[in-house]
């Protein structure tokens, strides 16, 4: 199984509702992602407000399907440059664009800034164009 497949099928399976228990914010402490090729878990950090998924090289934020439901944009940040749990500000991430025929997701840009929010509906009514709102850091420059 390539680790694109792998990727989608831990994202669907994030997608999917956990059984019912107590709640912080959207989702609480962890939820195993059932029978896995190989081992991994989706781990809810409610401080940072992210899903730590091990067994794969993202930190995914948002999902938010796009409002012809034909498409589902996100965003995410390499584990290798962005620790898990650790906040991705002002670090190199990626906005990704999935069909939801469940095909390989495409990287519609990448930028160095803090998360950003894409909350729904993040999308224009002909699901033709997305909006992100981030913010950069200044420079300081050394005198």
């Amino acid at each position: 199984m390539t680790k694109s497949k792998l990727f989608i099928g831990l994202l669907v399976m994030l997608m999917i509702a956990p059984t019912p228990q107590k709640t912080i914010g959207i989702f609480d402490g962890h939820v195993d992602l059932g029978k896995n090729v190989k081992l991994g878990q989706s781990v809810y950090l409610p401080k940072t407000q992210h899903y730590v998924i091990s067994g794969v090289r993202y930190n995914v934020w948002f999902a938010p399907v796009s409002t012809n439901d034909k498409w589902m944009v996100f965003l995410t940040s390499l584990t290798t440059k962005v620790e898990p749990g650790i906040h991705s500000l002002y670090k190199h991430s990626y906005i990704h664009l999935l069909p939801l025929t469940w095909d390989i997701p495409k990287v519609l840009a990448s930028f160095y800034s803090r998360q950003g929010s894409m909350k729904s509906p993040f999308g224009s009514p002909n699901s033709k164009y997305i909006a992100l709102i981030s913010n950069t850091n200044p420079v300081e420059t050394v005198n």
